[in-house]
């Protein structure tokens, strides 16, 4: 019986198949790219877009004459944010303005700063000494400098301008229960927020480093040794209300319910969980800059100086970021940067600043928790599927011939090899398709996209390349992040 031979190389196969959208080389990502089309858009100025394409996007943010935009790219994780934004980089067509891609890297803040120090002209590279400097602590250090930090911001008085939950602050006193030893020995809150702040090893794929429900059965669970003892005399009846919710989160929670998912549908059971986890989140930046060291005053000085110097040249920056999350501690700050308009009047004393383009790739569930006013100052916005009863499509692979064509093109240039394909997509210009050169490949029959799990199991891989197809059910988003052990709305990937 003769051998068979495959028409592909396993090596080609890996240098094809990048599973970030932002890994790789342009003319492979170019060779198989899917145009973005068919989402939908809003945003104060959507009426500029003439069509709802990636085409139409670029021509709207290029455009010469532009002075500000601050563009959102709305999508679960997995549904193309981060193709579009490098699609965008690659394409962009003014080669006299600074362009930024950031990309996630490891996923922490840090290794965002490190991006933007490293990106920007080396001139701007002192200006980041006056951010500040990170504490010398271990990850244990940091942990309870972090808790100490949020627990002295929960004292009344603590901030020149009071905080709208003050009153509950004083009422309950969770300061005096999160100093207690006992919860700063044993509460694992404060590590896992600042593991995921600093990348969760490089796995945080889009997770919001916010506390949760399941942050505060955690708590309280361990508030029971603790009654009766004068040091939390003042929050004991915030410590028994916590306990009596526990034990309904608790339940859910063996069920697979997502925290934010449980928060959102049946928060009216745990009211004073939901009080503390707001105050909480509500004084989060703050205790993470002191931990980390970075000033988000220093932050907005930094750009505020990088775009006045960029206005003497007459030049733009354009920042494209992949994921904002990656910025949480400082995600605040860099959105009032953002939407800071070169157009607008500031002191009669300062100096003219350079016009800001930014596009910023969110989660659905990073963009309900936006501000009101950050939203409204929004000026382009993409929504790159519908999403009903926890199901999201990508509106781009909703037709079935999108789909097989998705897959032709990977495949095409599998047989082709990086180099064929690398050459085939810079022949047609950076904007162009690539064709494979050897021919068609044969029609494909109906494509199934496999689950994480099964995927996994398959290939070995936890992701599809670049742009997968239809998001999750509610049940097996559950289902899979109990696997990985620890639920977080917004840090699974969308199968």
């Amino acid at each position: 019986m003769s051998a068979v031979s495959a028409c592909w190389r396993a090596e080609d196969a890996r240098a094809i198949f990048v599973t970030e959208a932002l890994e790789g080389d342009d003319a492979i990502f170019l060779a198989t790219h899917t145009p973005i089309e068919g989402f939908d858009v809003a945003g104060r100025d959507a009426a500029e877009f003439r069509g709802q394409d990636e085409h139409a996007v670029l021509e709207t943010l290029s455009d010469p004459t532009r002075e500000h935009a601050f563009c959102v790219v709305q999508g679960e994780p997995g549904s193309g944010k981060s193709h579009l934004i490098r699609w965008i980089s690659v394409n962009w067509p003014v080669a006299t303005d600074i362009k930024l891609l950031l990309r996630r890297a490891d996923g922490s803040l840090e290794g965002a700063l490190t991006q933007l120090r490293d990106r920007l002209p080396s001139e701007f590279a002192p200006l980041f000494d006056n951010l500040g400097q990170r504490q010398k602590a271990s990850p244990r250090g940091r942990a309870n400098i972090f808790l100490s930090t949020l627990s002295n911001t929960l004292e009344p008085g603590h901030f020149d301008k009071a905080l709208p939950d003050e009153g509950w602050c004083k009422q309950f006193a969770p300061a005096e229960l999160l100093a207690h030893p006992s919860i700063r020995a044993s509460w694992k809150a404060p590590s896992r927020i600042l593991d995921l702040l600093e990348g969760a090893g490089g796995e945080r794929n889009s997770a919001t480093a916010s506390f949760d429900l399941f942050d505060i059965q955690e708590l309280a669970d361990l508030c029971p040794p603790l009654r009766g003892q004068a040091s939390i005399a003042h929050s004991q009846d915030l410590a028994r209300r916590l306990e009596r919710e526990s034990d309904s989160i608790r339940a859910y929670r063996d069920q697979q319910w997502l925290a934010d998912e449980l928060a959102d549908e049946h928060g009216d059971q745990f009211p004073n969980s939901i009080a503390l986890i707001n105050a909480l989140n509500l004084r989060r930046n703050d205790a993470i800059q002191n931990v980390l060291g970075v000033s988000a005053q220093g932050l907005k000085t930094l750009f505020r100086q990088v775009r006045e110097a960029l206005a003497d040249r007459g030049q733009r920056l354009v920042l494209l970021l992949e994921d904002i999350t990656s910025w949480e501690g400082l995600d605040d700050s860099l959105i009032d940067v953002l939407v800071f308009n070169a157009a607008a009047r500031g002191e009669a004393d300062e100096k003219p600043v350079c016009p800001l383009i930014s596009v910023v790739g969110v989660t659905p569930a990073y963009y309900d928790k936006l501000q009101g006013n950050y939203r409204q100052r929004i000026t382009h916005e993409i929504r790159l599927g519908h999403a009903t009863d926890g199901l999201q499509d990508v509106a781009t692979l909703r037709a079935s011939e999108t789909r097989r064509q998705f897959a032709v093109r990977y495949l095409s240039a599998v047989r082709a090899g990086p180099g064929r394909s690398m050459s085939g997509s810079r022949r047609f210009g950076r904007a162009e398709r690539f064709r494979h050169p050897i021919g068609a490949m044969p029609a494909l029959g109906r494509i199934h996209v496999l689950r994480r799990s099964e995927r996994k199991r398959a290939s070995g891989s936890s992701r599809s390349p670049t742009m997968p197809s239809t998001a999750s059910t509610r049940r097996s988003r559950r289902t899979t992040m109990a696997r990985r052990g620890r639920p977080h709305a917004g840090s699974c990937r969308p199968y």
